[in-house]
């Protein structure tokens, strides 16, 4: 019986010490590919390298931006998206390490015949993006709105009254941008919304 026992206990055993060695090993889990680069088994220098290669070639790499069947591109950098290496490097060493035992001890199991895509940690130029951004609204929309103003006519002043539009919705398109540098998927095309829109009317703008 001791042996039998012995005997069925021994895959959780070799478990138990494969899974301790792991976490006390600076390599990462396997299976892991982070923007669509793998980093599985690899140390942390050697994630670093691969992922700033990866980073090189993102920056220069064009996201196809569609809303309603109009298309426009846009390189990563100029979107002001940029892979952050060391952060993404230190999110994969934190898989099945940073979480409990027991579900670190889950993932690290799942990880013996299976793969995961690990987001990158992605750097946000707010500004850039922004004016990328305004840059693309006129070849993807028409009927952008349009600011209302003051003109005056034979001393006369007279308001024109603001119109609305369309404007792509910034915070939503941020999202899916990021995601896809991210992931590097920077062949798929990234669908956009629109909002409705109407600006206000600016003060002081006169029209003679």
């Amino acid at each position: 019986r001791a042996i039998a026992l012995g005997l069925a206990c021994l895959p959780l055993l070799l478990f138990a010490l494969a899974f301790a060695r792991f976490t006390g090993s600076q390599r990462i889990i396997s299976g892991l590919s982070v923007a669509g680069v793998s980093v599985g088994g690899a140390t942390a220098a050697e994630a670093k390298q691969r992922l700033a290669e990866r980073a090189a070639k993102l920056a220069s790499e064009k996201l196809h931006l569609t809303l309603d069947g109009k298309a426009a591109s846009v390189a990563v950098a100029d979107l002001g998206l940029e892979l952050s290496v060391d952060a993404s490097v230190t999110r994969a060493l934190g898989v099945a390490r940073n979480a409990g035992t027991f579900s670190n001890a889950l993932v690290y199991l799942g990880s013996l015949s299976g793969t995961e895509e690990l987001p990158a940690v992605v750097r946000i130029d707010r500004a850039r993006f922004n004016a990328a951004l305004s840059k693309v609204e006129g070849e993807l929309i028409e009927d952008l709105p349009k600011p209302g103003g003051i003109v005056i006519e034979a001393g006369v002043a007279r308001a024109i009254p603001a119109a609305p539009g369309r404007k792509i919705a910034a915070d939503a398109t941020l999202a899916a941008c990021s995601r896809a540098v991210a992931l590097g998927q920077t062949g798929n095309a990234v669908v956009l919304q629109a909002q409705t829109s109407t600006p206000a009317l600016a003060p002081g703008s006169l029209e003679r």
